[in-house]
């Protein structure tokens, strides 16, 4: 396989992946309801920065988890944070109501890039520093 023949075997790739995700979001989109969509606004809030600090908090009272640990699931976090920050500039892949038509976004965008999922990065980051000791 030449070069040639590769990027074009990976743009259509990238552009069968991009229309399956406008359709999937369309179709999550037609079974919306408003129980449902506050339910996720409030799931999405608490992934959040001030979310995962509240959580901490939370582990720390009641659970009584050792400030070491704590400490390593905040460092986690906070490099997660500042990374998934980098590399969304990197990638620069454009949120659902910037590239896809007729999308309306239902909840105000935090910055204009959407890849790598900065609440997936650092809930993943946080778990990991969580069983890693």
């Amino acid at each position: 396989m030449t070069t040639r023949q590769a990027t074009s075997s990976l743009r259509t790739g990238i552009e069968a992946i991009r229309r399956w995700d406008a359709e999937l979001l369309a179709a999550a989109s037609r079974v919306e309801r408003r129980g449902m969509s506050a339910l996720m606004r409030a799931l999405t809030r608490a992934g959040d920065t001030g979310g995962w600090v509240v959580h901490g908090l939370v582990l720390l009272a009641l659970l009584r988890i050792d400030h070491a640990i704590l400490l390593r699931m905040l460092a986690a976090g906070l490099l997660a944070t500042a990374s998934s920050q980098v590399a969304k500039r990197l990638f620069r892949r454009s949120r659902p109501g910037a590239s896809i038509p007729g999308f309306a976004p239902r909840v105000v965008e935090p910055d204009p890039f959407s890849f790598p999922s900065g609440h997936s990065t650092v809930a993943f980051a946080i778990a990991t520093a969580a069983l890693a000791g």
